[in-house]
C-alpha cells in the first residue's frame, strides 16, 4: 500500500433502495475511545489517524429503520496491506452488490477550499543492490586495490536522475497519456489555492527544481513519472547479517562493507505500463553498471507494484460527490489529483465492480505522513457529513444514470 494522509480507510457501501443495508470499513489504525455511535471528541485538531479511522463516525444516529453496523478490520497499509487482497477475495460476499467504494486518503491543494481527487500515480518499490568481497574488510588495510560496493553503487545511483530531477532512464517517460491535468487546472487558477513560491514554502526547500509554472509544477507532481533515491543501506536486502555493518562502535567508519542497497521510489502515471519501466531500469542499470568496469555484481530487485488510479470525471457518483461537498462547504469543490498512490483503489474496483471515489478530507499543511500529523476537527465533522449522504444518496445516482 501507500501513503496518503491518514487512516487509509477504503469504505464499502452495499446500497439497496435509499437505504445502506452494510457497510465496512478497513483501516490501518484505530482511535482509542470511539464507540458505534459516538461523535467525536471535543478538541480542535484530531491527532493521526483522522478523517475516516472509524466507521462509527460516518453515521453516529442512524434510523431505527436503517440500521447501518459499523465494522472495522485493521488494513495494515503502513505494512504494505500484505494480505488485503486475499482477504477482501475470500469474502466477496461480505460486498455483494456494492455500488461505490470510498476512500479518504489524499489532501486539498491547498488551505480553504475542498477539493476532490479524481486521479494518483502508481508506484514501483525497488532496490538496486551491489555485492562485493565474501565480507566486510578494513579500509586501513584493503582500501584502495578492490573495486568497492558502496562506490559503485553511489555512481548507478546518480545516473539515474540529473540536478533538475529529470529522469535519465531511457524510455522512461514513454506512454504518459497528454491532458490529465486539464479538469484540475479548469478551477484552480482562479481558486488562487496554489502558487509556486507558496508551494516551495510549504515543503521548506531553497528552490525547486520543476516548473516555471504552477501548471509546470503541477505536472511534475502529479502527471508525469518521478524516481527517488529514498533509502541507501549496506548490506543486501536478504543478508541476515545486514545490520552487521553498524554494530562495530566507532571503527564503523573504517569498515568497507562487502555489499551496498539503494532503495529506489518510482511513480508512474497513465497509460505507463509498470513491467516497461522496470526493463527500462533494469537496462539502465546494466549500462552504466557495465561502464565501471568493476568486479563486482548488480542486481535490481522489485518489491512491490501499486497501479495508478482515475476517476470517470463523468460518472453519477463523481457528479453526485461534486454536489454534495459543494452544499456542504458552500463553495465549489477543485478537481485535483495526486502524485501519491493508492494500490487498493483499482483493486477494489476490480474485486467489487464498483467505482472509487477518492474523497480528500485534509489540508494540504496537515503534515501527512510526518511528525504532528492532524486534522481540523471542521474538516472532520463535515467530511462525515459528505460521505454519510453519499452512502444515502448513491442509489438515487445510479439509478439515474
Amino acid at each position: 500500500g501507500e501513503h496518503g494522509p491518514r487512516g487509509h480507510v477504503p469504505t464499502f457501501g452495499s446500497l439497496q433502495a435509499a437505504s445502506c443495508s452494510h457497510l465496512a470499513g478497513v483501516s490501518g489504525h484505530e482511535v482509542p475511545g470511539a464507540g458505534p455511535h459516538l461523535s467525536p471528541p471535543a478538541p480542535r485538531c484530531v491527532p493521526p489517524p483522522g478523517p475516516l479511522s472509524l466507521c462509527s463516525l460516518l453515521c453516529p444516529a442512524p434510523a431505527p429503520r436503517t440500521p447501518l453496523p459499523p465494522t472495522q478490520t485493521p488494513g495494515e497499509e503502513e505494512n504494505g496491506s500484505t494480505g488485503f487482497h486475499e482477504a477482501v477475495s475470500a469474502h466477496l460476499g461480505w460486498f455483494e452488490g456494492s455500488q461505490i467504494v470510498i476512500i479518504s486518503n489524499t489532501l486539498w491543494v491547498g488551505e480553504r477550499v475542498p477539493c476532490l481527487t479524481y486521479g494518483m500515480r502508481g508506484m514501483i518499490s525497488a532496490s538496486i543492490e551491489v555485492h562485493g568481497p565474501a565480507r566486510d574488510l578494513h579500509s586501513g588495510n584493503e582500501g584502495g586495490v578492490f573495486s568497492e560496493p558502496l562506490a559503485d553503487l553511489t555512481k548507478v545511483l546518480a545516473s539515474l536522475v540529473d540536478a533538475r530531477a529529470n529522469i535519465l532512464v531511457p524510455g522512461f517517460y514513454d506512454a504518459v497519456r497528454p491532458g490529465m491535468l486539464d479538469a484540475a487546472m479548469r478551477r484552480l487558477p482562479a481558486s488562487h489555492e496554489f502558487s509556486l513560491e507558496g508551494y516551495r514554502a510549504q515543503i521548506g526547500v531553497r528552490r525547486l527544481t520543476a516548473g516555471r509554472s504552477e501548471w509546470d509544477l503541477l505536472a511534475a507532481r502529479w502527471c508525469l513519472p518521478s524516481l527517488s533515491v529514498v533509502d541507501v543501506r549496506v548490506g543486501s536486502g536478504d543478508d541476515p547479517a545486514r545490520s552487521a555493518h553498524y554494530r562495530f562502535g566507532p571503527t564503523r567508519f573504517s569498515v568497507i562493507p562487502r555489499a551496498a542497497v539503494g532503495q529506489v521510489a518510482i511513480r508512474f502515471v497513465p497509460a505507463q505500463r509498470p513491467e516497461s519501466l522496470v526493463e527500462h531500469l533494469r537496462a539502465h542499470v546494466a549500462h552504466e553498471f557495465a561502464k565501471l568496469r568493476t568486479g563486482n555484481e548488480i542486481a535490481v530487485k522489485v518489491h512491490s507494484i501499486g497501479d495508478w488510479w482515475e476517476a470517470d470525471e463523468a460518472s453519477p457518483y463523481t457528479k453526485l460527490a461534486e454536489r454534495v461537498v459543494q452544499e456542504e462547504w458552500s463553495t465549489t469543490p477543485l478537481l485535483v489529483r495526486e502524485g501519491g498512490t493508492m494500490p487498493v483503489a483499482r483493486k477494489l474496483e476490480k474485486m467489487l465492480g464498483a467505482p472509487v471515489l477518492m474523497l480528500p478530507m485534509g489540508q494540504s499543511s496537515d503534515n501527512c505522513h510526518l511528525a504532528n500529523e492532524r486534522i481540523q476537527r471542521v474538516n472532520l465533522l463535515r467530511g462525515k457529513n459528505v460521505v454519510k449522504r453519499l452512502l444515502m444518496e448513491a442509489p438515487r445516482a445510479k439509478a439515474a444514470q
